[in-house]
């Protein structure tokens, strides 16, 4: 038979000792964020951030936005998924933990002022409604995998300074100048639907009254 002795170095200084650069001395759990990143990175793995564009409301186009969310298999934001999401309460703490710090609370407050508590009416400010798309966008569903902006977002320069500029929702403004992109929220690209007058407008006729 053959046997094998191996001694094993459980002090701490070895480790120091092997040469490589230690990134996640807490654990797995607490580095879980970059040891995430670093395995996109090695892989070349990209999230797929799609806006999708197009006529107005009735001719498909939130149709076509949830297509292309099933063929990428990515989530959907729309301005009525992002403030779903960000009326969600933490979960209750157990019997005896205390209650862990909740980042989103004023934000939830903000957004049930502005559509209610259960999410049913619109947000008319632009810097809070670019607040919210970006919570949605920032869940670890739409950072791993990407996301498709449907509802035809943005729908104005504002919009589009706010969700995807550097300079974030409060830089939210008609006026506001083409600063940098931000590269946490940068589409990968942009669809564009198009249709002649024609059909656009026979679409519209269709449309119910009101």
């Amino acid at each position: 038979s053959l046997n094998s002795h191996l001694t094993f170095s459980l002090d701490g200084g070895a480790v120091e000792k092997m040469g490589f650069e230690w990134k996640s001395e807490d654990g797995l759990i607490v580095n879980i964020d970059s040891v995430v990143e670093d395995y996109k990175r090695s892989r070349d793995l990209r999230p797929v951030r799609v806006i999708v564009m197009g006529p107005p409301h009735g001719a498909g186009l939130k149709e076509r936005a949830e297509e292309l969310a099933k063929s990428y298999y990515v989530p959907l934001i729309t301005p009525r998924s992002a403030i779903a999401l960000a009326l969600v309460s933490p979960p209750e703490p157990t019997e005896g933990d205390e209650a862990p710090e909740d980042p989103n609370a004023e934000l939830r407050e903000a957004v049930a002022a502005a559509a209610g508590a259960d999410g049913a009416g619109e947000i008319k400010d632009t810097a809070l409604l670019c607040q919210v798309i970006r919570l949605a966008m920032n869940s670890r569903a739409c950072k791993n995998k990407g996301w498709v902006l449907g509802a035809g977002l943005p729908t104005s320069w504002a919009e589009a300074v706010g969700l995807f500029s550097a300079e974030g929702p409060e830089a939210a403004a008609e006026d506001a100048e083409a600063g940098e992109g931000d590269d946490a929220y940068r589409p990968s690209g942009v669809v564009v639907f198009e249709g002649s007058d024609e059909y656009l407008k026979g679409v519209v006729m269709k449309l119910p009254e009101g």
